[in-house]
């Protein structure tokens, strides 16, 4: 059997107002992270719209080509059915061979803008986060650093 009498003079290792305070401060901490937590959500939700609007120009620039390209292609094929020599028809599909591969490049210069600002635009809310988390992070060194030399002063 322990003998409690020996526990009857100990203290505890911290006081009530200590454990409140400690407390309270996971109570903050907890609050802190909860909110950047929101924040870094919101922050992939706006991403992810930007993503999604730009989705949805790039897939119309890409149905307008597409369009573009078949009633180019329908044209050449009439154009071909009335041909009086292989001249005419070498001529007529080098036009047409010009042309699309000028509305390819063109296209390819469209979708390669549309995608780079897209992606610049996607990454403004993500880099803000990341900058706020930079900031945050160089407080609590400062702090830390601030509480280390306090405490090699006191000593």
């Amino acid at each position: 059997m322990i003998d409690m009498k020996m526990f009857e003079n100990m203290k505890p290792a911290i006081d009530e107002k200590q454990f409140k305070t400690m407390v309270d401060a996971g109570v903050k901490q907890a609050e802190e992270s909860v909110s950047v937590t929101k924040d870094n959500i919101d922050a992939v939700v706006q991403a992810q719209s930007v993503l999604v609007k730009n989705a949805e120009a790039l897939t119309k620039s890409l149905v307008t080509f597409q369009k573009k390209a078949i009633d180019a292609s329908i044209e050449n094929i009439k154009a071909l059915s009335g041909i009086k020599d292989v001249t005419e028809a070498v001529e007529i599909q080098s036009k047409f061979a010009r042309e699309r591969f000028d509305a390819s490049v063109e296209e390819a210069n469209k979708i390669s803008e549309l995608t780079t600002k897209a992606t610049d635009e996607a990454a403004k809310p993500i880099k803000a986060r990341v900058e706020v988390a930079m900031q945050k992070a160089q407080a609590l060194q400062k702090e830390a650093t601030s509480k280390v030399n306090g405490a090699a002063k006191a000593a």
